[in-house]
């Protein structure tokens, strides 16, 4: 019985990897043929979501900032309020709580001032 326990996170990981790599390599995909602008933010920000999930970090911190530059370019305050949120996700799975939290604040305080009640829950969530 031990012995299983000790191979099925391997037998687990073995399942999730290969699935977490078709969606990187999708939304990669889907990066390069998107051309709108607004487009391109969200699936950086997507992207950078899934990235700092598989502990690529620095993608997922490039991705995420392109996605602030971009979003800050064309005014489009919800890719920037989710860029920010990108970016604090990336810090706190980092351990880098105090980044993490000043970026959950920009986000929130964007969220705030767009009326933006969902994206408000999920400042809230990621600062709590």
């Amino acid at each position: 019985m031990n012995r299983l326990l000790s191979v099925l996170p391997l037998i687990l990981f073995s399942i999730i990897s290969p699935a977490q790599n078709r969606v990187l390599d999708s939304l990669k995909m889907e990066l390069q043929r998107a051309t709108a602008d607004s487009s391109r933010i969200n699936i950086l920000n997507y992207l950078s979501g899934e990235m700092a999930f598989d502990g690529r970090f620095d993608s997922a911190m490039k991705c995420a900032e392109e996605a602030k530059r971009l979003s800050e370019k064309i005014g489009f305050i919800k890719g920037l309020n989710e860029a920010y949120n990108s970016i604090g996700v990336v810090f706190l799975f980092q351990g880098e709580y105090p980044m993490a939290l000043e970026n959950y604040i920009q986000s929130l305080k964007l969220c705030e001032n767009a009326g933006d009640l969902e994206g408000m829950r999920i400042c809230y969530n990621n600062i709590g």
